[in-house]
């Protein structure tokens, strides 16, 4: 069975990793707004260059960020089969080790097909569990 401080920092790193992918974008578009009041003529060819870079930068962040990846996903699947192995339910895992959740977490948990109840999600009161469009 895998450890409690194991599941807790797979949880944890899952959410955060997640996370930092979708703000990654909201940098990009900052950047592109100090760019864009900067003094420097928009015909300038490295600002046009670096707009264009981080242009590309950010449409592969929105590939790659806007949804939760396969990969996650299965990932995810067979992390909670593992612990269904031993528990009901992945609330009743939580309960009884004490772990807490990112919301992030229990939004892959759900895409995985297990549901995790707002009773062990840490920001359960900013979660929208369906984000990712479930």
């Amino acid at each position: 069975m895998i450890s409690t401080e194991t599941y807790q920092t797979i949880a944890d790193d899952l959410a955060i990793g997640q996370d930092e992918g979708l703000l990654i974008k909201f940098y990009l578009v900052e950047m592109l707004n100090i760019l864009d009041a900067s003094e420097v003529s928009d015909t300038d060819r490295a600002k046009s260059n670096l707009k264009y870079e981080i242009t590309n930068v950010y449409n592969k962040a929105n590939i790659y960020h806007n949804d939760i990846n396969t990969d996650v996903i299965e990932f995810m699947a067979k992390l909670q089969s593992h612990v269904l192995n031993y528990y009901n339910t992945i609330d009743d895992f939580l309960q009884e080790k004490g772990i807490m959740v990112y919301c992030t977490f229990a939004r892959i948990s759900l895409a995985a097909g297990f549901p995790i109840s707002l009773d062990y999600i840490r920001d359960a009161e900013y979660c929208d569990l369906n984000v990712f469009g479930d």
